[in-house]
């Protein structure tokens, strides 16, 4: 079906995301029975995003980062990679935990694969929810493609982060970032607000409580957005705070 490699047989659509077309497949040759996920790229402004994505995942080798399985072009001569199907699809679709505890070890997984990413010199400046997946219950943090490095220069997409700009830090909303940007940093504010929507403080009007626990009274809702030039420091505190409980647990 459709513009797919040989050794490729399509299962279902998936969800579009910005750079391709994505499709549950399984191996032709039915060498193993698992449901992988092949991208394929939609829009040919991106292929440079495309190729620099497959270019960061090769070089990454971590339990909590998505794999390639494979890459290459399609028949029709479009590029595409294969990575492994994860089961319990993005972290959007976390159930509630049941302690903060639970949360934490969640979310120390997804700290170890953004930390193996910076050792590589790669940051990876769009973490958000909907591009950490779950194998099982292990987290994996996928989706690399919205920057490199060049001459330099971190360069984005021509939108920016487009859709994570609750999760992106503020000093990253243009289409250039220049080298002197504190790219480590940038990822772990949005790691920092990514721990803040797994435990349930809202952050958006619109963001479902997590869990609620009478022994943990989460941090004040006047944390909110906003377009400053400096990062708020409410996740970091939110962070602390669930450290020292989890401690004394």
């Amino acid at each position: 079906m459709g513009d797919f490699p040989p050794q490729w047989t399509w299962v279902r659509n998936l969800d579009e995301g910005g750079q391709g077309h994505t499709y549950v497949v399984k191996r032709s040759d039915h060498s193993d029975v698992a449901d992988y996920v092949l991208k394929r790229l939609k829009n040919p402004n991106r292929e440079e995003y495309f190729e620099r994505e497959i270019e960061a995942c090769k070089k990454l080798d971590h339990p909590n980062v998505l794999k390639i399985v494979e890459h290459g072009t399609t028949p029709k001569g479009k590029p595409y990679l294969v990575t492994p199907f994860c089961n319990g699809g993005s972290l959007e679709k976390l159930k509630p935990l049941v302690s903060p505890l639970e949360g934490l070890q969640l979310f120390l997984q997804i700290c170890a694969g953004i930390a193996d990413a910076h050792a590589s010199n790669i940051f990876h400046l769009d973490i958000k929810p909907a591009n950490i997946f779950l194998e099982g219950e292990v987290p994996v943090v996928g989706d690399f493609g919205i920057c490199c490095i060049e001459d330099g220069e971190y360069v984005m997409t021509s939108e920016g982060p487009r859709d994570s700009m609750y999760y992106c830090a503020p000093e990253l909303r243009g289409p250039k970032i220049d080298s002197g940007s504190p790219l480590a940093t940038a990822d772990v504010y949005s790691l920092g607000k990514v721990l803040y929507w797994m435990v349930g403080v809202p952050l958006f009007r619109t963001t479902p409580k997590r869990w609620i626990s009478s022994g943990w009274s989460g941090a004040s809702d006047n944390c909110r957005y906003h377009s400053g030039t400096r990062s708020p420091c409410a996740p970091t505190e939110v962070a602390i705070r669930l450290v020292a409980y989890a401690i004394r647990q």
